[in-house]
């Protein structure tokens, strides 16, 4: 899906091209009610609030790592990136241990670096 890498205000034109383009297609949407409910419980955890917002990204965030190597989130001081990241890793290794039959449902290993303790060449 292209929906995440776009701006709030740019999906409303991106959706408009795509039905000028193929009238009458619906986009169909991932079924993600498994890691819905495993992010919900890694909220609530870590008593954080649940909001339509926050979820959307995570799931988001989610699919953009099913189709990329490496991603960039971007936003203000405070945001959420981190957590959001974070909780996810936390939600995918639970629904792993869990038994999930989702392949794509695996154990998440994190690891945080400087960037700059690695030459151009590495």
């Amino acid at each position: 899906s292209n929906i995440p890498k776009f701006l709030k205000e740019d999906v409303v034109l991106f959706n408009a091209i795509v039905q000028d383009l193929f009238p009458g297609t619906e986009v169909p949407k991932q079924d993600t009610g498994d890691l819905l409910v495993a992010i919900k419980d890694c909220l609530e955890a870590a008593d954080l609030m649940q909001t339509d917002e926050y979820l959307l990204k995570a799931v988001q965030l989610y699919e953009v790592l099913g189709i990329r190597f490496g991603v960039m989130q971007v936003g203000p001081t405070g945001g959420g990136k981190t957590t959001i990241a974070r909780c996810l890793a936390t939600a995918m290794t639970k629904l792993a241990e869990g038994g999930s039959k989702d392949p794509e449902h695996q154990i998440v290993h994190t690891y945080c670096f400087n960037p700059k303790s690695i030459s151009m060449g590495e």
